[in-house]
């Protein structure tokens, strides 16, 4: 069975009272609640941690972790829906 091959892009959309930083530490996310209070959380970059992936077919965000072997694994973090949304785009999805 042939499974072709479908290019996939995305867009990732912080909500207007949400920040999110990415940096070698790791990632902090920011949001303003409803009484003007702002409430942050600190996500540390786990040791052996490569790339960092958001939206992933499961609609998940976290690291890469290069392990012993040489494979990696997916470590993911928890980034709630009111911070962001991850919309992927098919180009040519197959009819």
């Amino acid at each position: 069975m042939h499974i072709p091959f479908i290019n996939i892009s995305g867009l990732i959309f912080p909500k207007s009272s949400a920040e999110i930083a990415i940096n070698n530490k790791g990632i902090s996310i920011t949001k303003e609640l409803q009484n003007g209070e702002r409430q942050s959380v600190f996500h540390p970059k786990p040791p052996n941690a490569g790339s960092f992936f958001m939206g992933d077919s499961t609609g998940g965000s976290g690291y890469y972790l290069n392990l012993p072997n040489g494979q990696t694994k997916k470590h993911y973090i928890h980034i709630p829906s009111e911070i962001i949304e991850i919309t992927l785009l098919f180009e040519q999805p197959p009819t």
